[in-house]
């Protein structure tokens, strides 16, 4: 399973999204901006600095608006340069 691939390396933070999982299964507002509150909400409270937003479908797409709505640069552009690793398929 990826999450438990990933979960070796990462640390993991995995949000229910209104009407999914475990959270109430019919909220009033299902609309993409409440979606996206909620995981600002949770970037903001957990205080994470340059988090990775990874979703499918909807949640992909609430991730990349998320994203728009913060400007994460590295401390040191170098540094993450370096440490990116390419390759060839």
């Amino acid at each position: 399973m990826l999450t438990r691939d990933l979960s070796y390396r990462y640390r993991l933070i995995v949000v229910d999204q209104r009407g999914h999982g475990a959270l109430e299964r019919h909220p009033r507002d299902v609309s993409r901006a409440a979606y996206v509150a909620d995981v600002t909400a949770v970037v903001d409270h957990l205080a994470l600095r340059r988090p990775v937003l990874v979703g499918q479908s909807l949640d992909g797409h609430t991730a990349v608006l998320v994203s728009t709505r913060f400007v994460w640069f590295p401390i040191d552009m170098g540094e993450t340069l370096q440490d990116l690793s390419f390759r060839r398929l």
